[in-house]
């Protein structure tokens, strides 16, 4: 079976056995419609219009530009971190085949970096299921905005790091990687 979403954002297919329920984990807009294709052995076919419903309403469906390039649009929305490093100051996000990592609440974010200089320190634990692809790194300012060449990193083993040259105040960007499953 082929199904279609008329918004374009994906196509999936799926075969069936015996049972003819199913469910797809497939993005879509609310009240769309996909083309849905049978194809049996014989090699007979059937298609009509039918209505998707959300199956799963916990989780959010946000749409971009890289939906219909395949990329996953899921979205978490943001989480606070509640174990390991960062937990109960940074929260992070999955959306569109990223994690995204931020000081706890919107807007500008400067803090205190203390401690040993020119060394990796581990900042978050991003939560396991975010499964980081890629290492990504990123200027890590100094709170007047210059860089001294510090910097704040994710890892694949799901860390967030810091290595700086000098004490002081420090902007924390919002930082993002690539995600192994991009739909959460």
């Amino acid at each position: 079976m082929y199904i279609s979403p008329t918004n374009g954002v994906t196509d999936a297919s799926v075969t069936l056995g015996s049972n003819p329920n199913f469910e797809l984990d497939v993005a879509f807009y609310a009240g769309s419609k996909a083309l849905l294709r049978v194809v049996r052995r014989d090699g007979t076919s059937d298609q009509k219009l039918i209505d998707l419903k959300e199956s799963m309403p916990e989780k959010v469906v946000w749409f971009n530009s890289r939906g219909a390039s395949g990329f996953g649009t899921f979205d978490t929305s943001w989480k606070e971190i509640t174990s390991g490093n960062g937990a109960g100051s940074y929260q992070y996000r999955i959306m569109a085949g990223f994690v995204f990592v931020r000081i706890k609440g919107d807007g500008w974010q400067q803090t205190m970096f203390n401690g040993n200089i020119n060394e990796n320190r581990r900042l978050v634990d991003i939560p396991a299921s975010a499964q980081v692809k890629s290492r990504v790194s990123f200027p890590l300012p100094k709170g007047d905005g210059t860089i001294d060449g510090s910097v704040i990193e994710i890892w694949p083993n799901n860390t967030v790091t810091f290595n700086i040259k000098a004490v002081g105040v420090r902007t924390v960007p919002v930082v993002f990687a690539p995600i192994e499953n991009s739909n959460g």
